[in-house]
């Protein structure tokens, strides 16, 4: 949505979510991961960055994030991101590290009176809170949590991640082909579906589409009796999905 922190172009195909905490020693490590593969898959995915502050554990969690969506909104939140993580250490443990967190703001150029009045406003918290509670919800309890399109996954570092985006670009461009209804499915095809399903359009309904286990040999049209009766007088068109 509109108050997404977005990374990458936004019209990449591909979306990983990650929930993260910028005092987790487990999100600093896998941050040059994903800016490696925000690199390598340039204009094919996108990460969209979402707070989730471990703050019974992480003293600072609250005021770092506070500071990440400060840079945000000032246009350098991926600037923000990296010295927050680069630098975990040296804020980590600090009674109060706003006065440091405004040292990294100069150095990646931003306004400090601009920034400084953004991260301490309820707004900035308002908006960390939030996305405490949606990871609470979605029943997250741990840092960093990722997901692909709306499947959690649990990579364990950039091969298993670039595999999983390499599977998702590849289900998104798999052709889908359009048959008639006397048509017959061509045999080569059989080799690389893995999935088939039939669409009717009735009118008035909307289009329907149910999971079939098909032979090699069948036709559309044997196809729509066997989905259901009345599907046959009105059907119209099959799209098979590989």
């Amino acid at each position: 949505n509109e108050n997404d922190i977005v990374l990458g172009d936004p019209k990449a195909k591909v979306t990983l979510t990650e929930y993260a905490d910028f005092q987790c020693p487990a999100c600093a490590s896998y941050n040059p991961v994903t800016n490696r593969l925000l690199e390598e898959y340039k204009g094919k995915a996108k990460l969209v960055y979402r707070f989730f502050p471990l703050k019974s554990i992480h003293k600072n969690a609250l005021i770092s994030a506070q500071a990440g969506y400060a840079a945000w909104k000032l246009g350098k939140f991926s600037e923000m991101k990296d010295m927050l993580y680069d630098n975990q250490k040296d804020w980590e443990n600090l009674g109060d590290p706003r006065e440091i967190f405004e040292g990294y703001a100069s150095t990646i150029g931003l306004d400090i009176e601009k920034f400084t009045t953004i991260m301490n406003s309820d707004g900035a918290k308002n908006a960390v809170e939030a996305g405490e509670k949606e990871a609470v919800s979605l029943g997250l309890n741990s840092t960093p949590s990722f997901f692909i399109e709306n499947k959690k996954i649990q990579p364990s570092g950039y091969d298993d991640f670039k595999k999983l985006i390499d599977q998702e670009l590849a289900d998104i461009t798999t052709p889908r082909l359009i048959y008639r209804n006397q048509d017959h499915f061509p045999d080569d095809i059989w080799n690389h579906l893995n999935i088939i399903k039939v669409y009717t359009k009735q009118p008035g309904k909307k289009p329907e589409q149910r999971p079939l286990a098909l032979q090699k040999g069948s036709t559309v049209r044997d196809v729509a009796s066997k989905v259901h009766k009345d599907f046959l007088q009105h059907f119209r068109y099959a799209r098979i999905f590989g």
